[in-house]
């Protein structure tokens, strides 16, 4: 049996360039995932009239074990256009967007991560946790090791220590 706490571990003792990539999106791409599909609006009788079908934008494969998996890029509301407003964005005129990234064993979500698509998506960070007021952000380090596997698979790998400073956030260090 495998719990949460040792594929965290797995997360954290992991490297960028143990990762596969499978693009979801662009030219000759497929769903990689199943597709996550609401329902808008029904009409007077309960018949659907209008859906929309969400899906992640990638999908990452540990090389040393294909049972661990992440797929990333999930907007977190994909309704809601107005963008998430921080006082550290506004200070360097960033676009601020949310998305989760799921952890999946075995294909199943075991654990979720919320990420700020910082500066039109050339960062891409975890939201730490806050545990004191006046003090950063906390991001665990398998949630950098998982940021720092995507940041090299989109070319910006030398970027995330500037956007996850920038976003007043720090790697947990203490165990």
């Amino acid at each position: 049996m495998t719990s949460l706490r040792e594929i965290r571990a797995l997360l954290a003792d992991s490297s960028s360039d143990e990762w596969n990539r499978i693009a979801a999106w662009g030219a000759g791409a497929a769903p990689a995932t199943p597709a996550f599909t609401t329902v808008m609006n029904t009409g007077d009788y309960g018949q659907v009239e209008s859906w929309y079908t969400r899906n992640y934008s990638d999908v990452l494969v540990w090389e040393r074990d294909v049972a661990l998996t992440i797929g990333y890029g999930l907007k977190v509301d994909p309704e809601e256009k107005r963008l998430l407003s921080f006082d550290w964005a506004e200070k360097h005129d960033w676009e601020v967007t949310g998305s989760f990234a799921d952890i999946r064993w075995q294909g199943q979500v075991v654990d979720r991560m919320v990420m700020w698509s910082i500066d039109r998506g050339r960062g891409l960070v975890p939201v730490g946790d806050i545990e004191l007021e006046d003090q950063p952000r906390y991001v665990e380090p398998w949630q950098y090791a998982i940021a720092q596997a995507i940041a090299r698979w989109h070319g910006n790998g030398s970027l995330l220590d500037y956007y996850l400073s920038a976003s007043e956030q720090a790697v947990r260090t203490d165990s």
